[in-house]
């Protein structure tokens, strides 16, 4: 299995996992195979770094140095990739999305009329309209795996998605990466003593 790495994008994505309190962090974590809990070391996939703008090597950096805090916490050591026994990979999207959503609107009572029994009948009745809110936002996913580094195998990955409704400073991103991954990892196993 040969994981590719695509590019982080600018901090406008990392608006997708960060706390804002009207939209809920939604994550899903699956353990792929029960290898997980044989390993006490890792590093970081081998990742091309061509073509990063400044914004993006600044969320490179900032993903990695929260992902190793949390990492270690757990136990496990950061080493060179050869002597790694899992490698840890991440890529973070964003796509664009249009919410509509069609409501009755009745403005009271006009005039109408009504053909009635052969004859024409004045009436009153209800005006009614349509009227649409249109709502354009986008959806940002992260998605962390966990790859043997011996048989290239997925061991572990977690995904977790969040509606972006804002552009965010760099105080709100570190907070909603640090949230995400706080989430991601807090069932991981501790590493193997």
């Amino acid at each position: 299995m040969k994981l590719v790495f695509i590019t982080p994008i600018i901090a406008l994505l990392l608006c997708a996992i960060t706390a804002c309190s009207t939209n809920p962090l939604n994550v899903k974590t699956d353990v792929v195979t029960d290898e997980f809990k044989d390993f006490a070391t890792y590093s970081w996939h081998i990742q091309s770094k061509q073509g990063l703008n400044p914004a993006e090597k600044k969320v490179d950096s900032l993903v990695k140095a929260i992902v190793n805090k949390q990492l270690a916490a757990k136990g496990y050591a950061l080493v060179a990739a050869a002597k790694a026994d899992f490698l840890v990979n991440y890529e973070l999207t964003a796509q664009d999305l249009v919410d509509v959503t069609a409501m009755n609107v009745y403005s009271g009572m006009g005039d109408g009329f009504v053909w009635r029994h052969g004859e024409g009948v004045s009436n009153e009745v209800y005006v009614q309209s349509k009227e649409y809110n249109i709502d354009t936002f986008k959806k940002g996913t992260l998605i962390f795996d966990f790859v043997n580094a011996t048989s290239d195998k997925l061991v572990w990955r977690g995904v977790a998605t969040k509606r972006i409704d804002h552009q965010l400073n760099n105080a709100e991103i570190e907070t909603g990466l640090n949230n995400a991954f706080n989430a991601l990892l807090k069932d991981i196993p501790s590493a193997k003593k």
